[in-house]
Protein backbone atom coordinates (compact mmCIF):
# COMPACT_ATOMS: atom_id res chain seq x y z
CA UNK A 1 0.00 0.00 0.00
CA UNK A 2 1.42 3.65 -0.90
CA UNK A 3 1.02 6.83 0.24
CA UNK A 4 -0.54 9.51 -2.26
CA UNK A 5 1.86 10.33 -5.34
CA UNK A 6 4.07 7.50 -3.65
CA UNK A 7 5.00 5.77 -7.26
CA UNK A 8 2.31 2.55 -6.82
CA UNK A 9 1.92 2.06 -10.65
CA UNK A 10 5.60 2.74 -11.72
CA UNK A 11 6.35 0.08 -9.32
CA UNK A 12 4.06 -2.08 -10.50
CA UNK A 13 5.16 -1.98 -13.67
CA UNK A 14 8.95 -2.49 -12.80
CA UNK A 15 7.65 -5.74 -11.37
CA UNK A 16 5.71 -7.47 -14.14
CA UNK A 17 8.71 -6.16 -17.14
CA UNK A 18 10.98 -7.88 -14.64
CA UNK A 19 9.11 -10.98 -14.60
CA UNK A 20 7.23 -11.30 -17.70
CA UNK A 21 9.64 -13.88 -19.42
CA UNK A 22 8.99 -16.53 -16.99
CA UNK A 23 5.53 -16.92 -18.22
CA UNK A 24 2.96 -16.11 -21.11
CA UNK A 25 0.51 -14.46 -19.94
CA UNK A 26 -0.20 -12.00 -17.15
CA UNK A 27 -3.19 -9.49 -16.39
CA UNK A 28 -3.55 -5.76 -15.22
CA UNK A 29 -6.59 -5.77 -13.22
CA UNK A 30 -8.91 -2.78 -11.64
CA UNK A 31 -11.96 -2.08 -10.87
CA UNK A 32 -12.81 -0.45 -14.15
CA UNK A 33 -10.57 -0.52 -17.36
CA UNK A 34 -9.46 3.14 -17.16
CA UNK A 35 -7.94 2.35 -13.58
CA UNK A 36 -5.44 0.21 -15.28
CA UNK A 37 -4.00 2.74 -17.63
CA UNK A 38 -1.06 3.75 -15.40
CA UNK A 39 -0.11 0.39 -14.84
CA UNK A 40 -0.13 -0.39 -18.60
CA UNK A 41 1.37 3.21 -19.68
CA UNK A 42 4.42 2.12 -17.90
CA UNK A 43 4.40 -1.25 -19.00
CA UNK A 44 4.11 -0.38 -22.66
CA UNK A 45 6.95 2.18 -22.11
CA UNK A 46 9.52 -0.14 -20.49
CA UNK A 47 8.82 -2.69 -22.82
CA UNK A 48 9.45 0.29 -25.77
CA UNK A 49 12.83 0.58 -24.16
CA UNK A 50 13.78 -2.92 -24.23
CA UNK A 51 12.65 -2.91 -28.02
CA UNK A 52 10.65 -6.04 -26.60
CA UNK A 53 7.25 -5.84 -29.37
CA UNK A 54 6.54 -4.47 -32.78
CA UNK A 55 3.69 -1.51 -32.87
CA UNK A 56 1.07 -3.82 -35.08
CA UNK A 57 1.13 -5.89 -31.79
CA UNK A 58 0.10 -3.06 -29.32
CA UNK A 59 -3.39 -2.44 -28.33
CA UNK A 60 -4.79 0.20 -27.52
CA UNK A 61 -8.23 1.69 -28.09
CA UNK A 62 -9.67 4.52 -26.09
CA UNK A 63 -12.49 2.79 -24.31
CA UNK A 64 -12.31 -1.43 -23.26
CA UNK A 65 -9.50 -3.84 -22.46
CA UNK A 66 -5.76 -3.01 -23.89
CA UNK A 67 -2.91 -5.51 -24.50
CA UNK A 68 0.42 -5.83 -25.61
CA UNK A 69 1.85 -8.93 -27.32
CA UNK A 70 6.23 -9.25 -27.11
CA UNK A 71 8.15 -10.62 -29.93
CA UNK A 72 8.81 -13.84 -27.59
CA UNK A 73 4.78 -14.69 -27.27
CA UNK A 74 4.23 -13.29 -24.34
CA UNK A 75 0.56 -11.31 -23.91
CA UNK A 76 0.01 -8.33 -20.95
CA UNK A 77 -3.80 -7.40 -20.89
CA UNK A 78 -5.58 -5.34 -18.87
CA UNK A 79 -8.79 -6.62 -17.04
CA UNK A 80 -11.88 -4.94 -15.05
CA UNK A 81 -12.61 -6.85 -12.48
CA UNK A 82 -16.80 -5.94 -13.70
CA UNK A 83 -16.05 -8.05 -16.37
CA UNK A 84 -16.57 -11.87 -13.99
CA UNK A 85 -16.75 -13.44 -17.74
CA UNK A 86 -13.25 -12.42 -18.89
CA UNK A 87 -11.42 -13.05 -15.49
CA UNK A 88 -13.04 -16.69 -15.06
CA UNK A 89 -11.67 -17.82 -19.01
CA UNK A 90 -7.84 -18.22 -18.61
CA UNK A 91 -5.54 -18.55 -15.70
CA UNK A 92 -2.71 -16.42 -15.80
CA UNK A 93 0.84 -16.29 -14.48
CA UNK A 94 1.20 -13.21 -12.52
CA UNK A 95 -1.19 -10.02 -11.87
CA UNK A 96 -1.05 -6.54 -11.13
CA UNK A 97 -3.64 -5.54 -9.21
CA UNK A 98 -4.67 -1.35 -9.33
CA UNK A 99 -5.97 0.42 -6.50
CA UNK A 100 -7.17 -2.42 -4.37
CA UNK A 101 -8.21 0.11 -1.93
CA UNK A 102 -11.27 -0.04 -3.95
CA UNK A 103 -11.34 -3.60 -4.87
CA UNK A 104 -14.40 -5.87 -2.98
CA UNK A 105 -13.80 -8.39 -1.44
CA UNK A 106 -15.27 -10.59 -4.30
CA UNK A 107 -12.77 -9.45 -7.08
CA UNK A 108 -9.41 -10.43 -4.63
CA UNK A 109 -11.48 -14.09 -4.29
CA UNK A 110 -11.51 -14.45 -7.68
CA UNK A 111 -8.19 -13.62 -8.68
CA UNK A 112 -6.68 -14.97 -6.36
CA UNK A 113 -8.45 -18.25 -7.59
CA UNK A 114 -7.33 -17.44 -10.82
CA UNK A 115 -3.98 -17.73 -10.00
CA UNK A 116 -4.03 -21.03 -8.66
CA UNK A 117 -3.82 -23.20 -11.47
CA UNK A 118 -0.65 -21.93 -12.53
CA UNK A 119 0.53 -20.79 -9.02
CA UNK A 120 1.10 -17.93 -10.40
CA UNK A 121 2.11 -14.46 -8.34
CA UNK A 122 0.25 -11.22 -7.49
CA UNK A 123 1.67 -7.36 -7.20
CA UNK A 124 -1.45 -5.28 -5.69
CA UNK A 125 -0.99 -2.02 -4.85
CA UNK A 126 -3.15 0.88 -3.43
CA UNK A 127 -4.43 3.29 -0.92
CA UNK A 128 -6.08 2.77 2.28
CA UNK A 129 -9.70 3.78 1.67
CA UNK A 130 -10.56 4.84 5.55
CA UNK A 131 -8.96 1.68 6.82
CA UNK A 132 -12.00 -0.40 6.66
CA UNK A 133 -12.59 -3.77 4.86
CA UNK A 134 -10.62 -6.75 4.00
CA UNK A 135 -7.68 -4.55 2.80
CA UNK A 136 -6.51 -3.01 5.87
CA UNK A 137 -7.06 -6.86 7.46
CA UNK A 138 -5.41 -8.38 5.08
CA UNK A 139 -2.21 -5.88 4.99
CA UNK A 140 -2.01 -6.60 9.18
CA UNK A 141 -2.24 -9.75 8.08
CA UNK A 142 0.63 -10.27 5.76
CA UNK A 143 2.78 -8.25 8.16
CA UNK A 144 4.07 -11.35 9.65
CA UNK A 145 3.96 -15.01 8.73
CA UNK A 146 1.20 -16.51 7.43
CA UNK A 147 -0.58 -19.72 5.84
CA UNK A 148 -0.78 -18.04 2.33
CA UNK A 149 2.55 -16.70 1.80
CA UNK A 150 1.94 -12.90 1.47
CA UNK A 151 3.94 -10.31 2.48
CA UNK A 152 2.49 -6.52 3.19
CA UNK A 153 4.58 -3.20 3.53
CA UNK A 154 3.88 0.61 2.78
CA UNK A 155 5.59 3.23 0.56
CA UNK A 156 5.50 6.76 2.20
CA UNK A 157 4.78 9.85 -0.09
CA UNK A 158 8.28 11.12 1.02
CA UNK A 159 9.46 7.90 -0.13
CA UNK A 160 9.30 9.44 -3.86
CA UNK A 161 12.60 11.22 -4.55
CA UNK A 162 11.40 12.11 -8.15
CA UNK A 163 8.53 14.07 -6.20
CA UNK A 164 10.02 15.12 -2.54
CA UNK A 165 13.71 15.41 -0.91
CA UNK A 166 12.35 13.36 2.20
CA UNK A 167 10.21 13.44 5.30
CA UNK A 168 11.54 17.20 6.02
CA UNK A 169 10.16 18.23 2.81
CA UNK A 170 8.81 21.49 2.87
CA UNK A 171 5.56 20.31 1.25
CA UNK A 172 5.46 17.27 3.35
CA UNK A 173 5.57 19.42 6.31
CA UNK A 174 2.92 21.32 5.09
CA UNK A 175 0.53 18.25 4.92
CA UNK A 176 1.22 16.97 8.39
CA UNK A 177 0.22 20.26 9.70
CA UNK A 178 -2.65 20.55 7.55
CA UNK A 179 -4.57 17.10 8.32
CA UNK A 180 -5.42 14.98 11.41
CA UNK A 181 -2.53 12.82 12.59
CA UNK A 182 -4.60 9.49 11.43
CA UNK A 183 -5.37 11.05 8.09
CA UNK A 184 -2.55 11.96 7.64
CA UNK A 185 -1.00 8.40 8.89
CA UNK A 186 -3.40 6.38 6.51
CA UNK A 187 -3.21 8.47 3.15
CA UNK A 188 0.60 9.99 3.08
CA UNK A 189 2.32 6.86 5.71
CA UNK A 190 0.25 4.01 3.81
CA UNK A 191 -0.71 2.85 7.62
CA UNK A 192 -4.07 1.96 8.25
CA UNK A 193 -5.18 3.50 11.49
CA UNK A 194 -8.91 1.65 12.11
CA UNK A 195 -11.37 3.60 14.35
CA UNK A 196 -11.45 3.16 17.92
CA UNK A 197 -14.12 2.30 20.27
CA UNK A 198 -16.13 -0.85 18.25
CA UNK A 199 -18.46 -2.36 19.70
CA UNK A 200 -17.77 -5.31 17.71
CA UNK A 201 -13.85 -6.06 17.41
CA UNK A 202 -14.17 -9.25 16.52
CA UNK A 203 -16.01 -8.39 13.26
CA UNK A 204 -13.65 -8.91 10.38
CA UNK A 205 -14.25 -8.67 6.55
CA UNK A 206 -12.59 -11.87 5.79
CA UNK A 207 -13.82 -13.73 8.61
CA UNK A 208 -17.32 -13.14 8.74
CA UNK A 209 -18.38 -11.59 4.80
CA UNK A 210 -19.06 -14.61 2.66
CA UNK A 211 -20.90 -15.12 0.09
CA UNK A 212 -21.63 -18.73 1.43
CA UNK A 213 -23.85 -16.99 3.47
CA UNK A 214 -26.33 -15.98 -0.20
CA UNK A 215 -30.03 -17.13 0.21
CA UNK A 216 -30.97 -20.63 -0.54
CA UNK A 217 -34.03 -21.17 -2.39
CA UNK A 218 -36.86 -22.77 -0.24
CA UNK A 219 -35.65 -22.38 3.01
CA UNK A 220 -37.22 -20.07 5.58
CA UNK A 221 -36.80 -16.67 5.67
CA UNK A 222 -37.00 -14.54 8.92
CA UNK A 223 -36.90 -10.63 8.80
CA UNK A 224 -35.58 -8.91 11.86
CA UNK A 225 -36.31 -5.30 11.89
CA UNK A 226 -35.40 -2.09 12.94
CA UNK A 227 -37.71 0.34 12.22
CA UNK A 228 -37.01 4.35 12.03
CA UNK A 229 -36.86 7.48 9.87
CA UNK A 230 -34.41 9.94 10.18
CA UNK A 231 -31.49 7.55 11.07
CA UNK A 232 -31.93 4.15 9.37
CA UNK A 233 -34.46 1.79 8.35
CA UNK A 234 -33.18 -1.78 8.80
CA UNK A 235 -34.55 -5.24 7.41
CA UNK A 236 -32.32 -8.14 8.09
CA UNK A 237 -33.16 -10.83 5.97
CA UNK A 238 -31.77 -14.46 8.12
CA UNK A 239 -32.01 -17.85 7.14
CA UNK A 240 -31.72 -19.97 10.53
CA UNK A 241 -30.73 -23.98 9.87
CA UNK A 242 -29.83 -25.23 13.13
CA UNK A 243 -27.40 -23.72 15.08
CA UNK A 244 -25.74 -21.70 11.93
CA UNK A 245 -27.88 -17.95 10.88
CA UNK A 246 -26.64 -16.54 7.37
CA UNK A 247 -27.54 -13.19 6.85
CA UNK A 248 -28.73 -13.23 3.23
CA UNK A 249 -29.91 -9.87 2.34
CA UNK A 250 -30.65 -6.37 4.00
CA UNK A 251 -32.65 -3.46 3.49
CA UNK A 252 -31.42 -0.61 4.68
CA UNK A 253 -32.80 2.68 3.85
CA UNK A 254 -33.47 6.26 5.52
CA UNK A 255 -36.82 8.72 5.50
CA UNK A 256 -39.07 5.85 3.98
CA UNK A 257 -42.27 5.23 5.18
CA UNK A 258 -43.45 1.83 6.60
CA UNK A 259 -45.27 0.73 3.15
CA UNK A 260 -42.14 1.91 0.89
CA UNK A 261 -39.80 -0.35 3.17
CA UNK A 262 -42.38 -3.38 2.69
CA UNK A 263 -42.82 -2.89 -0.54
CA UNK A 264 -38.96 -2.81 -1.31
CA UNK A 265 -38.70 -5.64 0.46
CA UNK A 266 -41.67 -7.58 -1.24
CA UNK A 267 -38.92 -6.92 -4.63
CA UNK A 268 -36.55 -9.13 -3.23
CA UNK A 269 -35.79 -12.52 -4.52
CA UNK A 270 -36.06 -14.12 -1.18
CA UNK A 271 -39.30 -12.88 -0.48
CA UNK A 272 -41.56 -15.70 -1.51
CA UNK A 273 -40.00 -17.98 1.01
CA UNK A 274 -40.39 -15.08 4.08
CA UNK A 275 -42.32 -16.35 7.41
CA UNK A 276 -45.39 -14.81 8.42
CA UNK A 277 -43.64 -13.95 11.62
CA UNK A 278 -40.96 -12.23 12.54
CA UNK A 279 -38.96 -10.16 14.99
CA UNK A 280 -38.87 -6.58 15.43
CA UNK A 281 -37.18 -3.93 18.11
CA UNK A 282 -39.32 -2.46 20.93
CA UNK A 283 -39.59 0.54 18.93
CA UNK A 284 -42.28 -0.67 16.74
CA UNK A 285 -44.84 -0.89 18.71
CA UNK A 286 -44.46 3.04 18.58
CA UNK A 287 -47.33 5.14 16.57
CA UNK A 288 -44.94 7.49 14.95
CA UNK A 289 -48.16 7.85 11.96
CA UNK A 290 -51.65 6.50 11.46
CA UNK A 291 -50.02 2.68 12.42
CA UNK A 292 -47.29 1.45 14.03
CA UNK A 293 -44.50 -0.75 12.65
CA UNK A 294 -45.86 -3.87 14.16
CA UNK A 295 -49.24 -2.89 12.33
CA UNK A 296 -48.29 -1.94 9.40
CA UNK A 297 -46.39 -5.24 8.58
CA UNK A 298 -49.67 -7.30 10.06
CA UNK A 299 -51.52 -5.54 7.70
CA UNK A 300 -50.04 -5.12 4.55
CA UNK A 301 -47.57 -7.95 4.32
CA UNK A 302 -49.10 -10.33 6.61
CA UNK A 303 -46.33 -10.84 8.81
CA UNK A 304 -47.08 -10.58 12.68
CA UNK A 305 -43.81 -9.21 14.56
CA UNK A 306 -43.30 -9.89 18.16
CA UNK A 307 -41.52 -7.31 20.25
CA UNK A 308 -39.91 -7.54 23.78
CA UNK A 309 -37.64 -5.30 26.04
CA UNK A 310 -34.04 -6.48 25.26
CA UNK A 311 -31.00 -4.98 27.32
CA UNK A 312 -28.30 -3.65 25.56
CA UNK A 313 -25.43 -5.71 27.14
CA UNK A 314 -27.66 -8.74 27.07
CA UNK A 315 -28.09 -7.80 22.92
CA UNK A 316 -24.02 -7.20 22.20
CA UNK A 317 -23.48 -10.43 24.72
CA UNK A 318 -25.77 -12.22 22.17
CA UNK A 319 -24.01 -11.33 18.98
CA UNK A 320 -20.83 -11.72 20.65
CA UNK A 321 -21.55 -15.09 20.76
CA UNK A 322 -22.51 -15.56 17.33
CA UNK A 323 -19.22 -13.90 15.96
CA UNK A 324 -16.64 -15.93 17.60
CA UNK A 325 -15.10 -18.96 16.02
CA UNK A 326 -17.33 -22.20 16.64
CA UNK A 327 -14.05 -25.06 17.48
CA UNK A 328 -17.07 -27.60 15.70
CA UNK A 329 -17.37 -25.63 12.55
CA UNK A 330 -13.77 -23.69 12.46
CA UNK A 331 -15.85 -21.06 12.09
CA UNK A 332 -18.29 -18.56 13.49
CA UNK A 333 -21.19 -19.54 13.69
CA UNK A 334 -22.95 -16.61 11.60
CA UNK A 335 -21.82 -15.15 8.03
CA UNK A 336 -22.65 -11.70 6.21
CA UNK A 337 -23.63 -11.86 2.72
CA UNK A 338 -21.79 -8.97 1.24
CA UNK A 339 -24.76 -6.83 0.02
CA UNK A 340 -25.66 -6.13 3.47
CA UNK A 341 -23.12 -3.03 3.41
CA UNK A 342 -25.20 -1.21 6.49
CA UNK A 343 -24.94 -4.20 8.69
CA UNK A 344 -21.35 -4.09 7.53
CA UNK A 345 -20.67 -0.83 7.94
CA UNK A 346 -22.12 -0.50 11.97
CA UNK A 347 -19.53 -2.98 12.57
CA UNK A 348 -16.88 -1.19 11.45
CA UNK A 349 -15.38 -2.67 8.64
CA UNK A 350 -16.92 -1.16 5.71
CA UNK A 351 -18.34 2.77 4.17
CA UNK A 352 -21.39 3.65 5.17
CA UNK A 353 -24.13 3.69 2.29
CA UNK A 354 -25.79 6.69 3.98
CA UNK A 355 -23.61 10.04 4.14
CA UNK A 356 -23.14 10.83 7.71
CA UNK A 357 -23.52 7.55 9.82
CA UNK A 358 -20.99 5.33 10.81
CA UNK A 359 -19.92 2.57 12.45
CA UNK A 360 -21.19 1.36 16.29
CA UNK A 361 -18.75 2.40 18.60
CA UNK A 362 -18.61 3.51 22.36
CA UNK A 363 -17.77 7.13 23.47
CA UNK A 364 -14.07 7.54 23.56
CA UNK A 365 -10.61 10.38 24.52
CA UNK A 366 -8.55 12.04 22.47
CA UNK A 367 -6.30 9.11 22.86
CA UNK A 368 -8.49 6.26 21.68
CA UNK A 369 -9.91 5.15 25.00
CA UNK A 370 -13.40 3.82 25.78
CA UNK A 371 -14.85 6.42 28.59
CA UNK A 372 -18.16 4.32 28.78
CA UNK A 373 -19.41 0.95 28.99
CA UNK A 374 -22.63 1.69 27.18
CA UNK A 375 -22.26 2.38 23.51
CA UNK A 376 -23.61 5.72 21.61
CA UNK A 377 -26.75 5.31 20.76
CA UNK A 378 -26.19 5.64 16.43
CA UNK A 379 -25.42 4.00 14.04
CA UNK A 380 -26.83 1.07 15.45
CA UNK A 381 -30.06 0.10 13.44
CA UNK A 382 -29.21 -3.04 11.82
CA UNK A 383 -26.91 -4.07 14.97
CA UNK A 384 -30.13 -3.61 17.15
CA UNK A 385 -31.85 -5.82 14.49
CA UNK A 386 -29.84 -8.18 14.68
CA UNK A 387 -29.34 -8.34 18.69
CA UNK A 388 -32.99 -8.56 18.76
CA UNK A 389 -33.19 -11.53 15.64
CA UNK A 390 -30.74 -13.63 17.67
CA UNK A 391 -32.08 -13.16 21.11
CA UNK A 392 -35.78 -13.85 19.98
CA UNK A 393 -34.41 -16.60 18.07
CA UNK A 394 -32.29 -18.38 20.63
CA UNK A 395 -32.67 -16.45 24.14
CA UNK A 396 -30.50 -14.41 25.55
CA UNK A 397 -27.03 -15.93 27.15
CA UNK A 398 -27.54 -17.50 30.77
CA UNK A 399 -24.80 -17.24 33.43
CA UNK A 400 -23.75 -19.32 36.08
CA UNK A 401 -23.34 -18.33 39.76
CA UNK A 402 -19.76 -18.35 39.23
CA UNK A 403 -19.97 -15.82 35.89
CA UNK A 404 -19.50 -18.26 33.23
CA UNK A 405 -21.52 -17.92 30.24
CA UNK A 406 -23.66 -20.58 28.94
CA UNK A 407 -23.65 -19.30 24.31
CA UNK A 408 -25.73 -22.20 23.61
CA UNK A 409 -27.28 -21.43 20.24
CA UNK A 410 -30.03 -23.83 20.03
CA UNK A 411 -33.64 -22.18 19.03
CA UNK A 412 -35.21 -21.07 22.50
CA UNK A 413 -38.39 -22.64 23.38
CA UNK A 414 -40.50 -19.69 23.12
CA UNK A 415 -39.45 -19.66 19.84
CA UNK A 416 -40.14 -23.17 18.90
CA UNK A 417 -43.61 -22.56 19.99
CA UNK A 418 -43.94 -19.87 17.48
CA UNK A 419 -42.66 -21.96 14.23
CA UNK A 420 -45.14 -24.36 15.48
CA UNK A 421 -48.19 -22.05 16.01
CA UNK A 422 -47.37 -19.29 13.67
CA UNK A 423 -49.82 -17.31 15.05
CA UNK A 424 -48.90 -13.82 16.73
CA UNK A 425 -51.04 -11.70 18.30
CA UNK A 426 -49.87 -7.95 16.56
CA UNK A 427 -48.47 -5.69 19.19
CA UNK A 428 -48.51 -8.44 21.85
CA UNK A 429 -46.13 -10.43 23.08
CA UNK A 430 -48.45 -13.68 23.91
CA UNK A 431 -48.43 -16.64 22.15
CA UNK A 432 -52.23 -17.80 20.32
Amino acid sequence: MGGERSGKSYHGALQLVCRYQLGSLYWIVAEEYETCVPEFEYTVEFLRQLDAFDKEDLSWPKEGPKSVRTRDGVLIETRSAQDYKRIAEKAPDGIIGCEVGRWHWLTFQRVSGRLAQKRGWAWLSGSFEGSLGWQAEKWNQWQGVNMEQARSFSIRTDENEFLFSGPDDPEILRLKASHPHDYFMERYCAVPVPPSGRVYREFEYVTHVSEFADYVAGKPVELWIDPGYSGAYAVLAAQCIGETVNIVDEVYVQRLTNQEVINQCMRRMWWKDVQPYGIIDIAGRGHTGERSPIEAWSEVAKIHLTSEFVHISDGIDRVHSFLRIDPVLHRPPMLVHPRCVGLIAEMGVGKHPIEGMGMYKYKTDSNGNVLSEAPVDRDNHACSALAYGLIGHYGTISRSVGGSANYRHAPSANYRRREQDQLWIPGQDGIV
